[in-house]
């Protein structure tokens, strides 16, 4: 068989002018080079391109010295870990592979979804927001979706 059997388009359905993203993420998408992106998660099987910032920078780097996947999680805030983030929260799971099923569904539909896992539990996440606002209008989409939903400030 030849050609592809899928592709991947979560970027470009984030800068659509549907999608409730933030209209600066979306320029800084937009403007972005070849060299403005990173992959992370390579090491664990679940590799992401991102915007190379100083999360991805550190985050390549512990994945380089090898470390697990819990230790990644504990270690670096992902995206709207960081104090004062709005995040819409869609699961949290004792199985990984259940998280990591509801972490893809979302990614699939291009909504930037992260995992977190913290106390033997793994949290899907969709986010960060600034806003109170924006994250109450992700959590709608994501209900009218089906997803049972949440808003959580980071940290938590």
């Amino acid at each position: 068989m030849l050609g592809a059997e899928a592709v991947q388009m979560g970027t470009r359905f984030v800068v659509a002018k549907e999608s409730i993203v933030h209209e600066n993420y979306k320029q800084r998408i937009i403007k972005a080079k070849d060299i403005d992106s990173a992959v992370t998660g390579r090491s664990h099987g679940h590799p992401v391109r991102c915007l190379r910032n100083k999360m991805t920078r550190e985050y390549v780097k512990l994945e380089q010295e090898g470390k697990t996947f819990e230790e990644l999680e504990r270690r670096v805030p992902v995206s709207g870990e960081e104090p004062g983030f709005y995040l819409v929260q869609t699961g949290i799971y004792r199985l990984r592979s259940n998280a990591e099923q509801e972490l893809s569904e979302l990614r699939a539909q291009g909504f930037p979804a992260f995992l977190t896992a913290r106390d033997n539990l793994y949290y899907v996440r969709v986010g960060a927001f600034r806003e109170l606002d924006n994250a109450a209008a992700m959590e709608r989409h994501l209900r009218n979706l089906g997803y049972n939903t949440l808003i959580v400030k980071s940290g938590q």
